[in-house]
């Protein structure tokens, strides 16, 4: 089997080859569910990363200048689409023990298990030696290099590995009524809200030169902080619009055929979303990344909380982290729109 050089073309073998499996187990009430919801976590993982993308926008260019975090990248895709394809081949191997020779020639599911270990003959046989059955095994294994893979993620979107305001601070949003910049209006509210706090807390001397550093400093990280998150939002909805249409099973232009692409149907042609293309992915420094899968990929900080009040009586509060059920390993900033662990929801990491 000839490897792919790339991460999207490592990415659209395994979407493919989890199509087949859903496809596969769709009787099997058991696996259905469990199968469905490793491809939704895929699905989440490449569209949150670009994994799909090509030019400025993919996850290839983002990784560009760090070898060692690509062929890490790499050989963790390889590895799950070699999980997918035992577990296909296993599974179709169950079942096809249990129905005669004429069921098996017109058998759907038989065809895709076929399909799925055409390429996997040479792979150790473990079945003498297994205490479960393989499927189990199989499918344990896709759910590890699934989180490998999130935790992989984690770090690569740790901004403390990457420049955080290199593309957000060339960020702008007008308003479509009057046309003026929303961030300069920000910006001139901020740096008035500032103030206030210093005269309401006994500043008395803060129209002079004394505290108008400090003054200008909190303003311009307040409003820096507002671009960034409205940088955010927008960048968030690009990628989704950018990649639905194609983890849908749309046609890839441009990509050599591989064994991974077993699809015998044909596929639907890819439709042009009316927004625009991704930006440029932030550019990763090789230098602050540790693969080692127990190191954290968060920071410890403190963070002050301002005592003033509003108009209305609220005290100004960090907004709850959201409430997740016991069985979700990861899920999507409300806020940031990036993926993040489970353990950020708790109290000392969330604030």
């Amino acid at each position: 089997m000839q490897h792919p050089e790339t991460l999207r073309q490592a990415g659209w073998g395994i979407t493919n080859d989890l199509a087949l499996v859903q496809r596969l187990v769709k009787d099997d009430l058991g696996h259905r569910s469990a199968v469905t919801n490793e491809l939704q976590r895929f699905e989440l993982w490449a569209t949150n990363l670009g994994l799909l993308h090509t030019g400025r926008s993919s996850l290839d260019y983002r990784l560009r200048d760090s070898k060692l975090v690509f062929d890490y990248a790499l050989f963790l895709l390889l590895d799950l689409e070699r999980a997918i394809r035992q577990f296909g081949k296993s599974f179709g191997e169950y079942n096809g023990a249990s129905q005669t020779q004429e069921d098996n020639t017109g058998s759907p599911s038989v065809h895709d298990a076929e399909l799925l270990s055409e390429e996997d003959s040479d792979e150790e046989d473990l079945s003498s030696y297994q205490t479960e059955p393989p499927t189990t095994s199989f499918f344990r294994n896709i759910v590890s290099t699934i989180d490998k893979l999130y935790r992989l993620a984690f770090k690569i979107r740790n901004p403390a590995l990457r420049f955080g305001f290199s593309k957000a601070v060339k960020y702008s949003q007008k308003d479509p009524e009057t046309g003026r910049d929303l961030i300069e209006e920000y910006a001139a509210f901020d740096l008035r809200h500032i103030e206030e706090i210093f005269h309401n807390f006994g500043a008395e001397h803060h129209e002079n030169n004394q505290h108008r550093y400090l003054i200008e400093r909190l303003a311009e990280a307040n409003t820096r902080r507002r671009q960034q998150f409205l940088y955010w939002k927008k960048r968030r909805a690009k990628y989704e619009a950018f990649e639905r249409p194609a983890l849908k099973g749309a046609a890839i232009s441009g990509i050599p055929e591989q064994p991974a692409q077993l699809g015998t149907e044909s596929l639907p042609a890819q439709t042009n979303p009316s927004i625009s293309k991704p930006s440029t992915a932030t550019w990763l420094n090789p230098q602050k990344v540790d693969l080692d899968e127990s190191a954290s990929a968060m920071s410890s900080s403190s963070t002050l909380f301002s005592v003033s009040k509003e108009q209305d009586g609220d005290q100004v509060i960090i907004p709850p982290a959201p409430t997740l059920d016991a069985s979700v390993k990861e899920f999507e900033c409300p806020f940031c729109f990036t993926m993040c662990p489970r353990k950020t929801t708790e109290k000392s990491s969330w604030e």
